[in-house]
């Protein structure tokens, strides 16, 4: 178990990496942007993601099981939490 003071500084350590994923995101989000037009960024953002999420659904495979409704249930979330916003983004 983690004292008061371990795990303020493990929060607060949680929220800067949060906080520079996020600057490398808006960073990386340019920079791709100017080099692809149209939804292509959004195509790309979404397969990089799917990448760095790729260990945790192996994990989650191994140790807990997947069924199918499982998995319909998370692909209907990623559609709905980043491609479709991205694409709205991209278009406005």
């Amino acid at each position: 178990m983690l004292s008061g003071l371990a795990s303020n500084l493990l929060g607060l350590a949680f929220g800067l990496v949060a906080g520079a994923c996020w600057a490398a995101y808006i960073v990386l989000n340019r920079v791709v942007g100017a080099r692809l037009p149209g939804l292509q960024v959004s195509a790309v953002a979404s397969a990089l993601y799917a990448l760095g999420d790729l260990p945790v659904l192996v994990k989650v495979g191994v140790h807990g099981g997947w069924d199918v409704s499982i998995a319909w249930q998370v692909l209907a979330a990623g559609l709905l939490c980043s491609v479709v916003p991205f694409a709205a983004d991209v278009t406005a």
